[in-house]
């Protein structure tokens, strides 16, 4: 054993001292550039959800109290048979003692009866039969099978919240990059003018302060692309980090909407409705009411006095829950009235932004064509390029601005979140 474990440790040795000795003939592969992924805006959010941890928690929480109201189902199940044997009891008891003849099955429950209650049967009181039969039924179940519904739209709402995200930093990166396409566009121009300018600051037709004035220029234009690229950059990076896209993939995305279009938004009427119908706040108000006036409604089945404690704290609860319900319900009325507004606001926005850049565009080719005649100077062409340039990308942004915003009211109307929550349109 010894003899090869020396044996070892020589090989060993050996190894490394070739190891030092001989050239190191190690391969290195030039990692190419990783493939290009088509994101899609749906593709964005189905990855965003796989890469969230909070809804697959909330998943587990929800099939755990799923898991609990089914057990206490079973043992609603068990406490209504217990009550059913007791009646049952009570009906073979009396016709035994009327004097009525027992088939086989009623003597057979009848024997069984004997030996759990006794000899007669259980006479309970109506608090009794609801302290120790009703309640255990009733209540935890009905309240779980509640909390288990709330559960399930919280998470819908979760992942509105999540696709609402996604949208704006989506929208955001498509709105630079076609701000990006103009502005590059314009730089294009600019330099082939500073080029001319330089020309003819040789030749001696145009003084150093025009020719300096459009350096200037240029360097401005320059300087404002580098900085939409970076926010376009940061950008990428935050939506590479929701969805879970390795920050070094690169990604392209695409317009899920043709960028000049716009709907006309449904009437308040309609938008209010749905809201008042679908929104979590009002869903999860309205369970809670609901198992309150559920409860208060079975005790006072039991419990004929109103002034009692148990009754009067159940007067209590549904009132404050119902308290909580129209707060719920005014709180979404006057969000959806102000979205709404706003909305239409936004869509005023669109159309006083196509009036300007219709009029900087018929500006642009007036000055173009007394350019081409000699009538004005390359700064003249430039500053009415420049103006129909930013025209043309605020009429851009306000339909992005409106179609965004109409889709995040839309979403408001849904589960939600409030219109309002992250600050408005976007």
């Amino acid at each position: 054993m010894y003899k090869n474990s020396l044996k070892i440790s020589i090989l060993m040795i050996l190894a490394i001292i070739f190891s030092l000795i001989l050239p190191q003939t190690a391969v290195f592969v030039e990692a190419g550039e990783p493939e290009l992924i088509d994101l899609s805006y749906e593709k964005a959010i189905d990855l965003a959800i796989e890469n969230t941890r909070n809804l697959q928690l909330m998943d587990k929480n929800i099939n755990a109290a799923w898991d609990s109201y089914l057990e206490l189902m079973e043992k609603a199940k068990l406490v209504q048979q217990q009550l059913d044997m007791i009646n049952d009891y009570e009906k073979i008891y009396q016709k035994k003692q009327m004097g009525e003849k027992l088939d086989s099955l009623e003597q057979i429950q009848l024997s069984t009866y004997l030996v759990i209650y006794g000899p007669t049967p259980q006479k309970l009181s109506p608090k009794e039969i609801f302290e120790n039969y009703i309640k255990p039924r009733e209540f935890p179940s009905y309240s779980m099978g509640a909390t288990v519904e709330k559960m399930r739209k919280q998470k819908l709402q979760l992942r509105s919240f999540m696709e609402l995200e996604i949208r704006q930093v989506y929208d955001n990166i498509l709105s630079l990059q076609e701000s990006y396409a103009l502005q590059n566009e314009l730089y294009n121009i600019m330099q082939n003018q500073n080029e001319q300018m330089h020309a003819k600051y040789e030749k001696g037709i145009v003084s150093k302060i025009d020719m300096t004035a459009s350096d200037s220029d240029l360097q401005k234009q320059k300087l404002r692309i580098s900085k939409m690229e970076r926010n376009i950059d940061n950008l990428m990076m935050s939506l590479k980090q929701k969805t879970g896209i390795t920050l070094t993939q690169r990604i392209s995305l695409h317009s899920y909407y043709n960028g000049i279009i716009y709907k006309a938004p449904e009437s308040y009427e309609f938008y209010l409705e749905k809201a008042l119908s679908s929104r979590y706040e009002v869903i999860s108000s309205n369970l809670d009411l609901k198992v309150k006036q559920r409860e208060l409604d079975i005790l006072k089945e039991y419990n004929l006095n109103p002034l009692t404690t148990d009754r009067m704290e159940a007067q209590q609860a549904v009132d404050d829950k119902l308290i909580t319900y129209k707060e719920a319900v005014g709180k979404i009325t006057t969000d959806i009235n102000f979205a709404y507004k706003d909305i239409i606001e936004k869509r005023a926005d669109i159309e006083m932004a196509e009036k300007k850049m219709e009029k900087a565009s018929r500006q642009y080719e007036i000055t173009e064509s007394f350019y081409n005649n000699g009538m004005v100077n390359s700064i003249a062409l430039l500053n009415a390029k420049f103006t129909y340039t930013q025209a043309q990308i605020d009429h851009l942004s306000a339909i992005r601005t409106y179609n965004s915003s109409l889709y995040k009211f839309e979403m408001a109307c849904g589960i939600g979140p409030g219109y309002f929550n992250t600050g408005g349109g976007y």
